[in-house]
């Protein structure tokens, strides 16, 4: 009997299933994927693929990867949640060398539905549509626009970017930045960036008079008063959302 092999790179984990001629998954595995650095990720698919395959015989390998993709050339481009290394990396060709099986890359949203629509509950169906809930949310587009004039700033002073330094999108830390610190004679802006892991607290004592408040960004109507004596108390939270696609 003949076996293909699929193969799911996610921002947090990778997958790998060993799937016969029927359609059955006879074996799977998963692993933690290296988001900033694609050939950890190689070495651990390849190594695995060993231990799972045996002597059977592997005519092919699907690979599923968060787009945006470049899937003429079976390229990573700029994936939201695998950074540095990843970017502009050759994924599909890079596994066929190292395994030498016949690779093709996909987006993970379409094989997942195309998956679900061929083998899954959707085969009896004429119409499909596929929801996908995983990885976590990651920074807001205010916190990454921040980052983006300060990472501007520093290349042009001479150090290097670090936008893409920015957390993993499922890592359990919160980072901060503060908007707008303006020091003045009586006041320093020392703390404008930082960031908490699960076990840090971040206390913040307003000393402002009146009109102190705290909110998230654009919803001011929800706010909370932050006058002269108030703490506040900020950490990362127990809750965790997650992405709908």
């Amino acid at each position: 009997m003949k076996y293909a092999v699929g193969v799911d790179i996610g921002g947090t984990n990778s997958r790998i299933a060993l799937v016969d001629e029927n359609m059955n998954i006879v074996e799977r595995t998963q692993f933690r994927t290296d988001a900033h650095d694609p050939i950890p990720t190689i070495v651990r698919l390849s190594e695995a693929l060993k231990d799972m395959a045996g002597d059977k015989e592997l005519v092919g390998m699907g690979v599923s990867c968060p787009g945006p993709l470049d899937l003429i050339n079976g390229k990573v481009l700029n994936t939201p949640n695998l950074h540095d290394s990843w970017q502009d990396f050759p994924i599909a060709g890079e596994i066929e060398k190292v395994t030498d099986i016949p690779t093709y890359l996909e987006n993970d949203a379409n094989l997942a539905a195309l998956a679900e629509a061929v083998v899954g509950e959707g085969r009896d169906y004429n119409y499909v549509q596929f929801l996908t809930i995983s990885t976590g949310l990651g920074s807001s587009g205010w916190y990454r626009s921040v980052m983006a004039q300060a990472s501007g700033i520093a290349e042009y002073f001479g150090a290097p970017r670090f936008l893409s330094r920015g957390l993993a999108w499922e890592e359990r830390a919160l980072s901060f930045v503060v908007r707008e610190p303006f020091p003045s004679r009586r006041t320093q802006a020392g703390i404008v960036y930082g960031r908490l892991s699960e076990q840090d607290t971040f206390r913040v004592v307003s000393q402002m008079p009146e009109n102190g408040v705290v909110f998230s960004d654009g919803m001011e109507s929800d706010a909370i008063e932050f006058n002269a004596g108030t703490e506040i108390t900020v950490e990362v939270a127990p809750k965790r959302g997650v992405l709908a696609v």
